[in-house]
């Protein structure tokens, strides 16, 4: 890795089971997880654009890591130049498009911008299911870009309409058809999703919790009470109104929920962390089914917010063996090496500072 965010370079051999990275806040250990998540999905899990990578007063990044899969060695590669094309190769093989390289490292990411999956608005929970069943089923995406595009062309007919400046009714028809089809795979493809979900987030939100607590999940859809040309034609005369489309699968929704209480509004911190937490091991267990490859593990920041029992729970998943290689930040490097130590698993602990990645020590078995 070279010039990516604050890391002037950096260069390291890790374990195949834990690896723990402790530091001061802004010392980088969020960007070394973004290193590799940037070489498994094509970029950043954090806002900023490409360029931004780029280290300061340098003109281009570049990040290498080799993955085994299933027996086989992928040297995977990106590289960015200010004002260029990013750059990503397959054993030196440059990919025609990016596209092409989603899924072949599955990756779960859990991170405290992850809660706005919980407690923000229902496009990120749209989000977070489009991004995962693209994940598994590339048919998905290729629907969803479909049904965006159509959807933008309807909005600005819409507002036309609105605004009275010659909007073609008869357009509405059409372009209510067209989506149709699509609309109704990205709906199927949703609800077959959440039913593989459901059960998995609730066993491991009770295993996180002891049991003390009753989590539920439901698939909000329109399309579960109603046609989609009902749907439409309920929806026309407001639609016109408004100047876009407040019907459709754009408005699905997940509801997450406590002891039959809202956990958006109800939940604690604890709680909501311990949802996510679930969540994400779900998506994790899917993954792994549905792929045949156990994907890497990302927890950045993990034990904020968690009391020491729903710690340890963790901790004690986490060092079966079922994860595969797993990648954890934290402040305290003294807290997670007493939490580590013991524990039936290859842990390597690396101390970060100021864009620098210290010696390893080892902990654990």
């Amino acid at each position: 890795m070279v010039n990516f965010k604050n890391y002037p370079e950096a260069n390291l051999l890790l374990s195949p089971e834990i690896n723990c990275f402790t530091g001061k806040n802004g010392s980088g250990k969020t960007n070394f997880l973004d290193a590799v998540h940037y070489l498994a999905n094509c970029k950043s899990f954090l806002p900023p654009a490409d360029s931004q990578n780029i280290r300061n007063e340098a003109s281009f990044f570049l990040i290498e890591g080799s993955f085994e899969k299933q027996g086989k060695v992928l040297d995977i590669f990106c590289g960015l130049k200010k004002g260029q094309k990013k750059s990503f190769r397959k054993n030196k093989k440059e990919y025609e498009k990016l596209s092409e390289h989603l899924g072949l490292i599955p990756l779960v990411l859990v991170s405290p911008s992850d809660q706005s999956i919980l407690i923000g608005g229902g496009e990120e929970r749209r989000k977070f299911l489009d991004s995962f069943i693209a994940v598994m089923d590339p048919d998905y995406l290729r629907n969803l870009i479909f049904y965006i595009n159509l959807l933008s062309q309807k909005n600005s007919l819409l507002k036309k309409i609105r605004e009275n400046k010659n909007g073609d009714q008869e357009m509405l028809d059409v372009y209510d058809s067209q989506m149709e089809g699509p609309a109704t795979e990205i709906f199927l493809k949703r609800q077959r999703f959440c039913q593989l979900l459901m059960p998995e987030f609730i066993r491991n939100y009770q295993n996180l919790s002891s049991g003390k607590e009753e989590p539920q999940i439901a698939y909000k859809s329109a399309l579960l009470e109603s046609t989609w040309a009902e749907l439409m034609v309920a929806g026309r005369e407001r639609d016109s109104w408004l100047g876009y489309s407040g019907t459709g699968i754009h408005r699905d929704d997940l509801e997450f929920m406590l002891d039959g209480k809202s956990l958006k509004k109800f939940g604690s911190q604890g709680q909501q962390k311990t949802a996510l937490l679930a969540l994400k091991l779900a998506q994790f267990n899917i993954l792994k089914e549905n792929t045949g490859t156990t994907p890497l593990l990302l927890l950045d920041d993990l034990f904020a917010h968690l009391d020491e029992v729903r710690i340890r729970k963790m901790l004690e998943m986490v060092g079966n063996r079922t994860f595969g290689q797993v990648f954890i930040t934290d402040a305290n490097a003294i807290t997670m090496k007493n939490l580590f130590s013991g524990i039936d698993a290859e842990v390597k602990m690396f101390t970060v500072k100021n864009g620098e990645i210290l010696d390893a020590e080892y902990v654990g078995q």
